[in-house]
């Protein structure tokens, strides 16, 4: 079982809140109460963690990317809160800590994943929930990496290869086709960044799918869209946004099963479109 903590942001102008919810998103990682219930008294996804952050300044786009295998520790979020920039124009960010019982601890399994295509996309993807990485490595003809990558890597390639255009319907098609195609056994809980190579647009996205073995544990998988601002926005796991509601009174609400949030900055405002992929 693959048991993670997601967060994606989206801010425009100052990036106060941004740290805010960075520091929900560490106690959720450090101290998860839902999880202490799953797997009986643990509490922290200590098996890696990692960001990538889209932004724009001075009119210059700029990208930042980090994942570890180590344990999310209070100095490293001070050390990375540093180093985020300030007075952006916007900035578009996921994060990801890691639990899991089968699959390598490594860097190179640490989300998020970065896919890159010369000439059409960057596309940056963290998950949280257990797919059929046999069956999505055999449409992909990546058999070879199955024992090097987790599953999450091949849902992260199978977005890249499939998205016709950057919108969300073409996102939503590639999403639902891995449902239909039966690859999905807990959740496909996701969030990502994806910036267009040649026009150097930038997009981001949350889906919340949860089926199987992961009903059993939909409080824990559940993703919430969570009320900041017009400034912000914030989708995340379940247990992020407990503290946030905790610490700063912001209030989550779920998103419906097969829900995607597709967001993007424009005239200086947050747009979000919503999709059902099933």
């Amino acid at each position: 079982m693959w048991m993670c903590r997601i967060l994606h942001f989206v801010g425009v102008g100052k990036t106060g809140n941004l740290i805010k919810v960075v520091k929900g998103f560490k106690l959720a990682t450090q101290h998860d109460v839902v999880l202490d219930r799953v797997r009986r008294g643990r509490r922290s996804h200590n098996h890696g963690w990692g960001a990538a952050y889209a932004f724009m300044k001075f009119d210059e786009m700029g990208f930042a990317y980090y994942k570890t295998s180590l344990p999310l520790l209070d100095e490293d979020v001070r050390r990375f809160v540093k180093g985020i920039p300030t007075d952006v124009q916007w900035i578009h960010m996921i994060m990801h800590s890691r639990l899991t019982s089968s699959e390598p601890i490594n860097v190179f399994n640490s989300h998020p994943f970065h896919i890159s295509i010369p000439g059409k996309l960057s596309l940056w993807f963290a998950h949280n929930g257990s797919v059929n990485k046999n069956l999505l490595a055999r449409e992909l003809g990546l058999e070879g990496l199955v024992n090097s990558y987790a599953d999450s890597f091949f849902v992260a390639y199978w977005i890249a290869k499939n998205i016709d255009r950057i919108d969300v319907e073409s996102l939503a098609k590639a999403m639902g086709r891995v449902i239909e195609i039966g690859a999905v056994e807990t959740s496909l809980n996701s969030v990502g960044i994806i910036v267009d190579e040649a026009s150097h647009r930038a997009v981001s996205f949350s889906l919340n799918y949860i089926t199987g073995e992961g009903e059993k544990n939909r409080d824990y998988y559940q993703l919430l869209r969570i009320e900041v601002d017009g400034d912000s926005m914030v989708i995340a796991s379940s247990t992020v946004g407990y503290y946030l509601e905790k610490l700063f009174g912001w209030r989550g609400e779920p998103l419906g099963n097969g829900e995607m949030y597709f967001v993007e900055i424009r005239d200086g405002s947050i747009e979000m479109r919503r999709m059902r992929v099933i």
